[in-house]
């Protein structure tokens, strides 16, 4: 899943901590109406309202990030991403932009630069789960399976419970034919999440290029069960 979700982990922690800070600045009142109506689904309100702040105030980057999110919302990636570079621009530090930026780059097949935005990411704020997780992706889609299944590893030493981090570091190894690692963390994946009807199949898979027929076919009919759940 990078997954348009994913991209907004941040979305309105980052409005409220936005307005914040702006709290004592008269185009607070935009800011103000453009949460609201973000917060109500009204993107091209929201838009309009961030507008009017990043007019009066054009190195606000809270303001261009907060309308990269409504512009993404509205399905307008290419208008996300300006925002979102422009909210660099002015806050280099801003990791939440450079994630966002980097979910972005990776719908796009851009798999390098999506790299770099997310280390950017990390560097700046190691606790991001999901920067590891999209880096892990871009990855593997440039086929260094190595350095996919070291993001993996980064995200089970701090959350050993990440059942997704499991099933896709089994998918790695399965990729580079290590079939007993790859079950492995198939079986951790299904340990975590029982009704994973992917981890199953996967693990089947496995098993059958193992060359264990018997324990394949169980694991398809327990994927077939698994997703009627």
């Amino acid at each position: 899943m990078l997954k348009k979700i994913k991209c907004f982990v941040f979305i309105f922690a980052a409005i409220f901590a936005a307005a914040a800070q702006i709290a004592a600045l008269p185009q607070n009142f935009s800011f103000e109406k453009a949460v609201s109506y973000g917060k109500q689904g009204s993107y091209d309100d929201a838009i309009r309202e961030f507008s009017e702040v990043i007019d009066k105030q054009p190195d606000n980057a809270s303001a261009y990030y907060n309308r990269g999110l409504m512009q993404y919302r509205k399905k307008n990636s290419e208008a996300a991403f300006s925002d979102f570079s422009k909210a660099i621009h002015n806050r280099p530090d801003y990791y939440q932009a450079r994630f966002n930026r980097g979910v972005i780059l990776l719908q796009k097949n851009d798999f390098q630069q999506a790299v770099q935005d997310f280390t950017s990411a990390i560097t700046i704020h190691p606790e991001i789960q999901d920067a590891y997780l999209n880096r892990a992706k871009a990855y593997k889609e440039m086929g260094e399976l190595d350095k996919a299944i070291a993001d993996y590893d980064a995200i089970i030493k701090r959350h050993p419970d990440h059942a997704e981090a499991f099933y896709s570091r089994g998918f790695v190894y399965s990729m580079k034919g290590d079939f007993d690692s790859a079950i492995q963390n198939y079986t951790k994946a299904i340990n975590l999440k029982p009704n994973d009807s992917q981890a199953y199949y996967q693990r089947a898979l496995a098993y059958q290029k193992k060359g264990s027929p018997d324990k394949a076919q169980s694991d398809l009919l327990s994927s077939a069960v698994a997703s009627k759940v």
